[in-house]
This record gives C-alpha cells, structure tokens and sequence, in this order.
C-alpha cells in the first residue's frame, strides 16, 4: 500500500474530514472496498479534496482502483506558544543542571574521574556494615549556669584571644583562649553587677564598660560597671545606679579618645574614666533605645523616642566643646 503525506494546519476542517476518511481505509482491505463501488468513490472524493493545495505536499496524485489503493497520511503541525518554547527552554536548563549536580556527587577524588559502578556499590557495601548505632559521650564545654541569650559580645582589643560574653539574664563570661572553653566572671557579680546584660564596649585605654538593663525585656539593671585590669576587679560609673535601664554602651576608636556614650531610658548620657559623674548630652529627649558613634569619633547619632521616631545626630565637636 503506497502512502503519501500532505502537511496542514491544525485548523484546517479538511484536514479532520480527511483523517477521518483515511482512517476507515486503513482498516479496509482491497477486497472490501472492491465490492462496495460506493464506499470507494467517497475515499476518491475525500482524496481529492485533500490533495488541494491547503499545505506543503509531498506526494501530488492519489488514486482508487481494482488492483491499488494508494492512501494519503495527513500530518498535523500544532501551534507552539512562545511560553511553551520558554519551559522547554527551562526543562533543558534544569536537565543541563541536574546532570553537573550528578557528575559532581560520582566524581571520585581518588582517580579524578566519575566514580564506577563496582566503586559506588564497594562503598555502599561497607556502609552497610556499618554498627547502626555508636555509643557516644557528651561534655558540656560551657558557659556553666546558663548564660541565657547572648546579646552582647566583646573581642578584647589588647588580646584577640579574650572574648568577654554578656548574657540578657545569665551576667558575665570570658574566655582566654579564643572561645574554646568559657567561666563565669566571678569579680563582676561579686562587685554587685547585674546579671542582665545589655551591651559592652573597651576604650583605647584599655577599661572594659558593661552596662545592663533592656527595655525589649523590660528586665532592670543597675548602671554601667568598668574594670581597669581586664576583669580582676570592677566598679560602678559614678551615677549610673539609679539608671535601671542602659540599651547601650559605646565609645570611638578616636586616638586618645576615652569616653563612653550611653543610651539609657532618660536620654543620652557620658562619661569619661576620672569624672565625679555622668553628664547629659543635648540630642532630644526621652527614652533613647539605640546610639552609635563614628570610627573616627567625629559624629553621634541615637534614636530617641517610641520606635526610634527622632534619629539624631551631632557633630562631636559640639558635644564635647
């Protein structure tokens, strides 16, 4: 049986009279349709309109007799959208990506090649041999008593290795070997300082400032302590007692300079190691939650008010002349 292929658009109505035409002959043998004249005359008919030229031909003649029955296969061409050309895109970029992602799993380091298969399955045998369960001991490394939430960290500048940890309720730790291990500051609770810890910071001269009291947990505090000999000994700033709340402590890295700035609930406050007391700065009032000060120690800013509404700044110079 000789074919022959005419290609149309999928919309074509003759298209689907002629696959539905072409599809009885294919199922009809010779015989059948040599005895009934008039289903053989509808198949000619058929052919005929669909060999018109409604697409690209491949074949031009199509004919009917007693001897040959030479049938015409319709192929349809359907429509592709721009986004079907695009996922198409996205399926070969993601096939693309998976087989990297596989070749990089099977890459054996041994040989520089992909692993084998007798190597893959060597590895899993040995895995499974494996014990299922390991017994296994733990050791607590500290810090000890529960430090709490971690909220202010301090790298002490005379020495990388000493790393001082504040916690929001479990006070003061060190450690003196770059964190491997941690003790509580026993000198700091001693010296009457606060368990709740909100911020810490070091001047260039060395004095290590840990202020404490928050308003996030409105947990209270009681001033700010110093120490002058890395922790062996502690004070409080003159004036701070009474300040149940300081969310934050800071000072410049200024050569020379050495006075710290604190953020506490009646505004912005300062002291300098040596001063009777604590001052206040002029930079708005009300509760101040947040204050940073420049590298250089030439500019102030610090939030005042409910949800920091009024951001201040000031120039230092101002502030300190």
């Amino acid at each position: 049986m000789e074919r022959k292929k005419i290609i149309i658009g999928s919309s074509s109505l003759v298209a689907i009279a002629a696959i539905c035409t072409i599809s009885l002959m294919n199922r009809t043998s010779f015989t059948e349709l040599n005895s009934n004249k008039n289903v053989a005359k509808q198949i000619a008919t058929t052919t005929k309109v669909a060999q018109e030229p409604i697409g690209e031909e491949t074949t031009s003649e199509s004919t009917v007799n007693e001897t040959t029955v030479k049938t015409t296969d319709i192929v349809v061409i359907p429509e592709v959208s721009a986004a079907a050309i695009e996922k198409n895109k996205f399926k070969k970029k993601a096939s693309i990506e998976t087989k990297k992602w596989l070749d990089a799993r099977n890459f054996d380091h041994e040989t520089g090649t992909t692993i084998t298969a007798e190597k893959l399955d060597l590895i899993r045998s040995q895995i499974a041999k494996m014990p299922k369960n390991k017994n296994m001991s733990m050791s607590e490394n500290g810090p000890d008593n529960i430090g709490g939430r971690t909220r202010a960290i301090l790298i002490d500048k005379t020495n990388n290795d000493r790393i001082w940890a504040g916690g929001v309720s479990g006070s003061l730790f060190v450690s003196t070997n770059g964190a491997s291990s941690w003790e509580r500051v026993a000198s700091y609770i001693a010296a009457g300082g606060s368990p709740n810890i909100s911020s810490m910071t070091q001047t260039n001269n060395g004095v290590i400032y840990v202020a404490s009291g928050s308003a996030d947990e409105s947990w209270n505090g009681n001033g700010v302590h110093y120490s002058s000999d890395y922790g062996v000994t502690w004070a409080q700033v003159p004036g701070t007692g009474s300040l149940s709340v300081i969310n934050e402590v800071v000072s410049s890295s200024a050569s020379g300079d050495n006075t710290i700035w604190m953020a506490t609930s009646s505004g912005v406050k300062k002291w300098t190691l040596g001063d009777a007391n604590i001052s206040s700065v002029s930079v708005g009032t009300g509760n101040c939650s947040v204050i940073q000060i420049s590298k250089d120690g030439t500019v102030l800013v610090a939030g005042i008010g409910g949800s920091n509404s009024n951001i201040w700044y000031r120039k230092m110079v101002e502030l300190l002349g």
